[in-house]
Formats: structure tokens, C-alpha cells, sequence
């Protein structure tokens, strides 16, 4: 038979006088019983949720950092003249931004791009890329002078 040492609460031979791993002398009248464990001695529950909220945080950190969706905001109707409305995702990995979306008809030409990037040709058209993107480019549609969108690149 076993008993637990009332000082270290580490499992010890019946006859023990002594506790091995702490040294108290035991009270032999003492009652063999399990002691409570303090709330400090378990910090198991503390690190797994700790280690899964980091897991957490890193996740959305590199989600975000790698791709999101920017709209340019819309400052009139392509139906009557106005200023076409462009969805680009960006790409830090690829440094590219793509369409993923346009509301109304733009040719690459009427689009001017202040920073380091590429411009296709032609129809502006879903899928197309802007490529070799660096730092932070602003895009403009030229026939209305209007800011289409800024995004920096690390």
C-alpha cells in the first residue's frame, strides 16, 4: 500500500518515515489520502488554450498578409460615362494585383499606374494581371482623373 506525502503530494511507500523527494518527516497517524492539486501545479487547460490562440492569431496574420480583396470605390455609373468600377485581389506571394471584377468597359490604356508594376493591354477584363508590383501603386483612370485604388506591396 501507498500513501501520498502531505508537503510534495508525491506517491510514497506506507512505512516511509521520511518523504524521498522532499525530505518532511511523515506523520505516521496521518491518513493515506490523494492531495488536491493547486491550480498552479495544473497549467495544462492555461497552455493549450494559449498554444491554440496563437495558432489562431498566426492563421488570420498570414491569411490576411498573403491575399484580400480591395474595391475601388465607385464615382459614377459606367452607363452614362462614369468612372468603371474594378475589383483587384492583391497578392503579396506573386506581387501582383489581378481583376477579380469590373463594372462597366475600360481599356488598360485609360488606366495609369504611379509606382513599380506592369500593365497588361487591351480590354480590361477579369483574370487579367498587373505584375511585378513593388512598394505602393496607385492606379488612375486617366479620362476622369480619378483615384481607382492604392495598395502597397511589402
Amino acid at each position: 500500500m501507498e500513501r501520498y506525502c502531505s508537503n510534495c503530494g508525491r506517491l510514497i511507500p506506507i512505512d516511509s518515515k521520511i518523504c524521498p523527494y522532499c525530505s518532511k518527516k511523515i506523520d505516521t497517524n496521518e491518513i493515506p489520502i490523494q492531495p488536491k492539486i493547486s491550480k498552479k501545479d495544473d497549467k495544462t487547460g492555461v497552455i493549450i488554450v494559449v498554444v491554440i490562440a496563437l495558432i489562431l492569431i498566426i492563421t488570420t496574420i498570414a491569411i490576411a498578409a498573403t491575399v484580400y480583396v480591395y474595391t475601388s470605390s465607385m464615382m459614377g455609373t459606367p452607363e452614362v460615362g462614369g468612372v468603371p468600377v474594378i475589383s483587384f485581389m492583391i497578392d503579396d506571394m506573386d506581387n501582383t494585383l489581378t481583376v477579380l471584377s469590373i463594372d462597366g468597359v475600360c481599356l488598360w490604356s485609360s488606366i495609369s499606374i504611379v509606382g513599380e508594376g506592369n500593365l497588361p493591354t487591351g480590354l480590361v477584363s477579369q483574370g487579367d494581371k498587373i505584375t511585378d508590383c513593388e512598394g505602393e501603386i496607385t492606379l488612375y483612370y486617366k479620362p476622369a482623373d480619378v483615384l481607382l485604388g492604392s495598395y502597397t506591396f511589402s
